[in-house]
């Protein structure tokens, strides 16, 4: 099993070797997180922990090998009453 796995695990890494970076070609991604915590901080008070994140980015190959692209984030996080966002390029 652990061998199977292993061979898996190569060849899924090893399939990312074959990008295309030649020029003129367009690199698109993104991620995301979500996240949730509770607990006590205050020892009288339950207090959640809601987080959230989202990044795109996207790039162009302007010679090979070499891309410029743009990474556009936003995030926001709660616990109880206080609230906080923040977007970032």
């Amino acid at each position: 099993m652990k061998k199977t796995l292993l061979t898996l695990c190569a060849v899924a890494l090893g399939a990312g070797a074959f990008a295309q970076t030649e020029k003129g070609h367009i690199v698109l991604g993104g991620s995301s997180n979500l996240g949730f915590t509770s607990g006590k901080q205050d020892n009288d008070a339950d207090d959640a922990t809601t987080n959230f994140g989202l990044n795109v980015a996207g790039g162009y190959f302007i010679m090979d090998n070499l891309a410029v692209g743009l990474l556009i984030g936003l995030e926001s996080e709660k616990t109880g009453d206080v609230s906080a966002a923040g977007f970032g390029i």
